[in-house]
C-alpha cells in the first residue's frame, strides 16, 4: 500500500497509508483523527547510546581473540601450503623428466609469506631425482618464538614432523 511520510510532534518521520491521508484531506471525520495525530513511537537518544556502547563493549572484548585466531589459521595455511609444495615435489620431477634441486628461497616464495615473519633452513638443498625419488632432508621453520622441524624421507619425499 502506497504511503506518505509526515512529521508528527518530535520531529519523527512516520509513514501513513495514503488511502488515511486522502480521507483526511477530504473531510472524512472516521478516518481524520488518525491522520491529524500519527502516533510517534520509535528509540530516544538515551537508548542508542546505551545500544552503541554495548556494542562497543562486545566488539572490545571479541577483537583480540578473533586477531589471535586469525593469526593461527593464517600459520596453519602457511604450513598447509608448503608441506603440499613439498610433497608435489618429486611429482613435478617425474613429469618433468629432470633433477630438480630446492632452496630455501624458493620454498618461500611458493607459500607466498608476504608478512615475512617466516624463516626457512635447510641443511643442505633438496633434492629430486627426475625418476621422482627424494634425496631426503631436514627443514626448521621459524615463526617468531615457534620453532617446527621437519623431516623429508628419503625416496617417498612424505614430509612428517621431526620427533
Amino acid at each position: 500500500m502506497p504511503r506518505i511520510w509526515v512529521f508528527c510532534r518530535r520531529t519523527k518521520l512516520r509513514g501513513i497509508p495514503l488511502a488515511i491521508a486522502l480521507a483526511a484531506r477530504r473531510g472524512n471525520a472516521a478516518q481524520a483523527h488518525i491522520a491529524a495525530e500519527p502516533k510517534c513511537s520509535g528509540f530516544t537518544l538515551l537508548e542508542m547510546l546505551v545500544v552503541l556502547a554495548l556494542l562497543a563493549l562486545m566488539t572490545g572484548l571479541v577483537a583480540p581473540w578473533s586477531s589471535g585466531w586469525l593469526m593461527g589459521a593464517r600459520e596453519r595455511g602457511l604450513e598447509s601450503d608448503l608441506r603440499a609444495y613439498l610433497e608435489a615435489m618429486p611429482i613435478r620431477a617425474f613429469h618433468a623428466g629432470e633433477a630438480r634441486q630446492v632452496e630455501a628461497e624458493e620454498l618461500l616464495s611458493a607459500i607466498s609469506d608476504r608478512s615475512g615473519h617466516v624463516i626457512l633452513k635447510l641443511d643442505k638443498p633438496l633434492r629430486y631425482a627426475a625418476n621422482g625419488f627424494a634425496e631426503g632432508g631436514k627443514i626448521e621453520i621459524i615463526r617468531g618464538a615457534r620453532r617446527d622441524v621437519w623431516l623429508v624421507e628419503a625416496v617417498s619425499g612424505q614430509v612428517r614432523e621431526a620427533p
